[in-house]
């Protein structure tokens, strides 16, 4: 809570933030539970910007059934 609270993201980056996230959750290496940082770690390190540079195939890709693209979330 103390790394969000530091933080104070605006509606954007909490929109940014939850798109890396379904980004992320869906590569090999966070489904197998390997390299997933801790929440602080991932806030105070700006760790979203990691998935600009994950290549996640087409058919992986969800596109509206993730929590970041639900409605009552935005």
């Amino acid at each position: 809570m103390d790394a969000w609270d530091r933080l104070q993201p605006d509606d954007a980056l909490i929109d940014t933030i939850a798109r890396a996230l379904v980004k992320l959750k869906e590569t090999d290496e966070w489904s197998r539970g390997i390299g997933i940082p801790y929440v602080a770690t991932f806030l105070r390190g700006a760790r979203w910007r990691d998935a600009e540079e994950v290549d996640v195939p087409e058919k992986n890709q969800s596109t509206k059934d993730g929590w970041a693209d639900d409605e009552e979330v935005l």
